[in-house]
């Protein structure tokens, strides 16, 4: 049995796949998104058209701010220039805060000015984004990853039991 801190409450193939007015609908007033594999490619440095106007288009229903986890100065730098070019507030996570610990969404929740109950994280990983999320309270939505993982055992061991969890749903 799966303990159900694992499950997202809905599943797309893509973040262009999800119905974000039905959010709008269920008084979600606030988006956390994952970057990397989420929004854009790992090794991308700025998001699609698409997803440019994506975000812009959901900045007039919801606040937003992006979450991710950073290891080196220059990931740091990377993720809040990718915030910046959509004017979107940026929650880097190192060591101590990283996701899945609940201060990473504390962090984020506090700069939306939203409680649990209003907010959607949005991400690509069971692990991390999902279960964060689901600790605090915080509705969630799995995305497929849009490309592979760089480390190798992360993607041997982490993606294999994720694909495990999403193959019994």
């Amino acid at each position: 049995m799966i303990s159900c801190i694992y499950l997202p409450n809905q599943r797309y193939p893509s973040v262009f796949d999800i119905p974000f007015e039905q959010l709008s609908k269920m008084r979600k007033r606030a988006i956390i998104f994952d970057i990397d594999n989420t929004l854009l490619l790992r090794n991308q440095d700025e998001l699609s058209p698409m997803m440019r106007e994506l975000i812009e288009e959901l900045k007039s229903r919801f606040r937003i701010c992006f979450l991710s986890n950073v290891i080196i100065e220059s990931k740091a730098k990377r993720a809040r220039n990718i915030g910046a070019s959509v004017n979107v507030p940026v929650i880097c996570c190192r060591f101590s805060d990283r996701k899945p610990k609940k201060e990473a969404y504390e962090k984020a929740l506090k700069e939306l000015k939203a409680r649990p109950d209003e907010a959607v994280m949005i991400g690509d990983q069971l692990f991390t984004d999902i279960v964060g999320a689901n600790r605090l309270g915080i509705y969630t939505t799995y995305v497929r990853p849009m490309g592979p993982d760089i480390w190798i055992s992360y993607l041997i061991f982490r993606r294999w039991r994720e694909k495990r969890i999403l193959r019994s749903l």
